[in-house]
């Protein structure tokens, strides 16, 4: 049983986004940890040490820009055959987006920005490409980022995670959820919500037509590869299916 605890956080490190995960449950594992006989200790240490490593080194290639997609184009994209849509390639898409950094579908990905496995329920498809696409168009006030000024002339700009009597604590990278800036309650001069979405532009940018179809179909399957749009004989590549 012990055995299988650790090998627990030995796992969630090493998925899609659990470099962020791993911030949040330092302080329970090494809790843990101290509680091991040495011997134990030791070989636990090690493995969730090499697990960390190998997370740290995964890596999103590098790919060129194929095109500066509006939402207009994507939506009127469909070739008129009866293919259906890639669940693999849709999956290696979100991941070549860069969106399991911030996204978890299914269990898989980071947890700073909205679970997407339920998304296409509800929204349309049209609100989703939108916000991909022009992300800034609407930000959600649970996901803002906010300005503040304080009395030395700094502006630390973030998310709020947490308000204290005192202080408030600020997560200042979306991509870190361990990169927290405590501000004083006193030293702030202003706050402002920011008009720009932490989510980037450009995402789909590298992407050829077939890629976003696929991307957008495993979005609206909840990353379900036995959904019809991956299953069935006849289907159509357009997104609105």
């Amino acid at each position: 049983l012990r055995q299988r605890y650790f090998d627990w956080f030995t796992r969630q490190v090493e998925q899609r986004g659990g470099m962020s995960f791993d911030g949040f449950v330092r302080n329970i594992r090494q809790e843990a940890i101290t509680h091991l006989p040495e011997a134990e200790r030791e070989r636990v240490e090690k493995e969730l040490a090499d697990a960390i490593e190998r997370a740290k080194q995964q890596k999103t290639e590098s790919r060129p820009i194929v095109k500066k997609w509006t939402v207009e184009e994507l939506l009127s994209q469909s070739d008129g055959t009866s293919a259906t849509r890639d669940f693999t390639r849709g999956r290696e898409m979100f991941a070549a987006a860069q969106c399991f950094k911030c996204h978890r579908v299914r269990g898989e990905g980071g947890i700073t920005g909205p679970d997407l496995t339920g998304v296409s329920g509800r929204f349309s498809i049209k609100d989703l490409l939108t916000s991909i696409v022009d992300p800034s168009k609407e930000v959600s006030d649970q996901f803002q980022t906010i300005n503040f000024e304080l009395n030395n002339g700094k502006i630390v700009s973030g998310r709020v995670i947490n308000m204290f009597d005192a202080h408030i604590a600020v997560n200042t990278d979306l991509l870190d959820p361990t990169a927290i800036t405590n501000i004083e309650r006193s030293s702030i001069v202003s706050t402002s919500p920011s008009p720009t979405s932490p989510m980037p532009t450009g995402l789909l940018d590298t992407l050829h037509r077939d890629e976003v179809l696929d991307l957008m179909a495993f979005l609206r399957s909840g990353g379900d590869p036995h959904a019809t749009v991956f299953t069935a004989e006849k289907g159509s590549s357009s997104l609105t299916k």
